[in-house]
């Protein structure tokens, strides 16, 4: 029996993922791009990303793009804002102790390109432990979290899922994203 892929230890390999794979790969080929990007954004909103070459990139789909764990304890001054290397650096932050790695990986896998670059594919991911548990401290899950926390509230979260459609899909369409005025609110020059 073969070895199981890291998608598969994760539990998020399903039929849907492997067509989404498909189609990347088949929309990788029709652009001819000759390189992807495999993109997370950090605590402090800074997308960073790990470029492959196209040979590489159905591996990485299926089972990710190894990471050091301490690019996601970086400060604002892109320093490492714990003693990853001391005892008791992290406690508290589990998985994350000696620097050792995570792997990112696309849950959906949505394979976009770079409206400047349109040789430049980029595939948005979230980091994962060596074991397949989520790596909870992922700001694209912390987001995913505070709203599904907010849901009850709906109106709470109106703005949020509006800026991120928005920025969404101007990045599609290579627009520059613009921010739409919330509901309820006066009219204010910023929000014109």
């Amino acid at each position: 029996m073969p070895a199981k892929t890291f998608d598969e230890r994760c539990g998020i390999h399903t039929p849907q993922r492997e067509l989404a794979l498909q189609q990347a790969l088949q929309k990788m080929r029709e652009h001819a791009l000759r390189e992807v990007r495999f993109v997370w954004c950090d605590i402090h909103g800074t997308t960073r990303s790990k470029t492959l070459m196209p040979d590489a990139v159905e591996g990485a789909l299926r089972n990710g793009v190894g990471m050091v764990s301490t690019l996601m304890l970086k400060d604002t001054s892109d320093r490492t804002a714990f003693k990853v290397f001391e005892p008791g650096g992290t406690d508290g932050l589990h998985g994350f102790g000696q620097g050792n790695n995570v792997t990112l990986l696309a849950q959906d896998i949505e394979l976009h390109t770079l409206p400047w670059a349109p040789e430049v594919g980029w595939v948005p991911c979230q980091a994962w432990f060596q074991d397949g548990t989520p790596v909870a401290w992922d700001s694209r899950r912390v987001l995913q979290s505070a709203l599904a926390h907010c849901k009850p509230r709906a109106g709470a979260c109106n703005v949020a899922w509006r800026w991120s459609f928005t920025f969404t899909a101007c990045a599609d369409r290579a627009r520059t994203p613009t921010r739409t005025k919330p509901r309820g609110q006066a009219h204010h020059p910023r929000w014109t």
